[in-house]
């Protein structure tokens, strides 16, 4: 007698991501990669000036701090 085989169906799994303000505001949301524009020229942002938050079926979680960076000078400067 042939052994049933149990199948799991997923559905459409989307991850998403936003990236936020530390305040809460968001700033853009997506899928990865995703990208802070806006922000001057060799601007210094400190690590949890923004959070990432990974979105997957509908659920969100815990915000995670981006590291700091300094925003390179525009090509050409």
């Amino acid at each position: 007698m042939a052994r049933a085989r149990k199948v799991a169906v997923l559905a459409a799994e989307t991850r998403t991501f936003k990236i936020n303000k530390k305040d809460g505001t968001l700033v853009v949301e997506g899928t990865s990669p995703l990208a802070i524009t806006g922000l001057a020229a060799e601007r210094v942002v400190a690590t949890g000036d923004y959070v990432t938050i990974a979105v997957e079926n509908g659920k969100e979680s815990t915000p995670v701090d981006i590291p700091g960076f300094t925003v390179l000078p525009a090509s050409g400067e």
